[in-house]
C-alpha cells in the first residue's frame, strides 16, 4: 500500500496505525498539497458488509459535526474494487490510554480540562442526533501544543460504533457493542442505548484519568459484565481522599440506570462548571440526604431555595418564641419580689 496512490488524489506514505476494522495511513493530498490521514477498511469475509455499512455511516455521521473536540472527516471512496477509504485530519498528539499507561493518575487540573472538552464534543454529537457508543481513552487523542505537550484540547475518534438516534441500528437488540471495560449497563446486557450511555462511558474514563486504573478488576468477560451491571465501583474518594468532592459527579454519571444518571450533556457540563467553581452539592451533606444530592442541577437549585426558604420559616419560630421566653422570665421575676416581701 505504500507508495501507492489512491483515486489518483492520495499518495500513501506511511503506516499511522492498526486496528481491528482498519488500517490508517498517513498520505499526501496531492489536490489539496497537504498531509492527511487516510483510514483503509481491513478485508475480512465474515461480517464483511456490515462492515462496510458502518464505515460508510461513520462518515456520513461525522460529516454532519462540525467541532473542535470531534474528529473531521473529509472524504470516502473505494480502493480498487475490493475496500473503502476515509480521508481526515491528521491528530498531532497521544491517544489517552497512552498517557494513563505511562503516567497513571493524571492531575486534576487536567482532568477537569479533559472532561469540559468531551462533553463539549458529546455535545454537539447529541444535537445532531448521534450517540457514539464506543467512547474510550484509546478513542481520545490529545492535541499537542507548540511545546510538545499534550494540551487540554482532546479530540473524539473512531465513530465506528456510532449511530443517529433517528435510524434504526444495524446491530439487532441482544448484540454487545464497544469495548468491554467501557461499556455501560444496557450495553453489556445488549439493550439499545441512547446518550446517556455516552455519558457512563465519559465518568468510567474520567474516574480511570483520575485513578490511574479501571473502576472493576476482573478475571473473565462474565465477572466484568456483572460488575458492570450489579456493582458499584470503589468512590474516587476512597482511594485518593482529596477528591471527595467529585464523588457525586462520577457516582450520577456511572448510575446503573439510566434515568438516575444526568440526562443530557447540558446538565454533565454545567455540573462541571460547579465542580471547577468548588460550588458541588456535597457541601449540603451535613442537612440533606445523599439522595437530595444526586438531583439534577436544575432540580439543585429548586433544593437550594426550599433551603432557604426552611432556614426563613425557623427564623420566624425563632422570633414568636422570643417575646413568650421574655414574658415569662418576667413573671418569674415578680413573683419572687412580691414573696420576698411578705415573708
Amino acid at each position: 500500500m505504500i507508495g501507492k496512490k489512491i483515486n489518483n488524489r492520495y499518495e500513501v506514505l506511511s503506516v499511522l496505525g492498526k486496528g481491528g476494522m482498519a488500517v490508517v495511513y498517513l498520505a499526501l493530498d496531492r489536490d489539496e498539497d497537504r498531509e492527511v490521514a487516510l483510514k483503509v477498511l481491513s478485508e475480512a469475509a465474515e461480517g464483511w458488509s456490515e462492515r462496510v455499512l458502518r464505515f460508510q455511516r461513520e462518515f456520513k455521521l461525522c460529516q454532519q459535526v462540525d467541532h473542535p473536540n470531534i474528529i473531521k472527516l473529509h472524504d470516502f471512496g473505494k480502493v480498487g474494487d475490493s475496500s473503502y477509504f476515509t480521508v481526515m485530519d491528521v491528530i498531532e498528539g497521544y491517544d489517552l490510554q497512552s498517557v494513563i499507561d505511562g503516567e497513571g493518575a493524571l492531575e486534576e487540573k487536567f482532568v477537569l480540562n479533559l472532561a469540559k472538552g468531551l462533553a463539549a464534543g458529546l455535545a454537539a454529537l447529541h444535537k445532531v442526533p448521534i450517540v457514539h457508543r464506543d467512547l474510550k481513552p484509546a478513542n481520545i487523542m490529545l492535541v499537542e501544543d507548540e511545546d510538545g505537550e499534550a494540551a487540554s484540547r482532546p479530540v473524539i475518534m473512531d465513530f465506528g460504533l456510532a449511530r443517529s438516534v433517528n435510524v434504526t441500528a444495524l446491530t439487532a437488540t441482544g448484540t454487545l457493542l464497544g469495548t468491554p471495560y467501557y461499556m455501560s449497563p444496557e450495553l453489556a446486557l445488549g439493550e439499545r442505548a441512547d446518550e446517556r450511555s455516552d455519558i457512563y462511558q465519559l465518568g468510567v474514563i474520567l474516574y480511570e484519568a483520575l485513578r490511574g486504573k479501571r473502576p472493576y478488576k476482573a478475571h473473565s468477560i462474565e465477572e466484568l459484565f456483572r460488575n458492570i451491571v450489579s456493582k458499584d465501583p470503589v468512590a474516587i474518594s476512597t482511594l485518593k481522599p482529596e477528591l471527595a468532592h467529585w464523588n457525586i459527579f462520577l457516582q450520577r454519571c456511572m448510575a446503573k440506570e439510566p434515568k438516575e444518571r444526568y440526562q443530557s450533556m447540558g446538565q454533565v457540563e454545567e455540573a462541571l462548571r460547579a465542580l471547577e467553581l468548588g460550588e458541588i452539592v456535597e457541601r449540603c451533606g451535613a442537612i440533606a440526604s445523599v439522595a437530595k444530592a444526586y438531583k439534577a442541577p436544575e432540580e439543585r437549585v429548586l433544593f437550594a431555595k426550599g433551603l432557604r426558604a426552611k432556614r426563613k420559616r425557623d427564623n420566624k419560630r425563632y422570633l414568636v418564641w422570643v417575646p413568650i421566653v421574655c414574658l415569662l422570665v418576667l413573671f418569674y421575676v415578680l413573683f419572687r419580689s412580691e414573696g420576698a416581701v411578705v415573708y
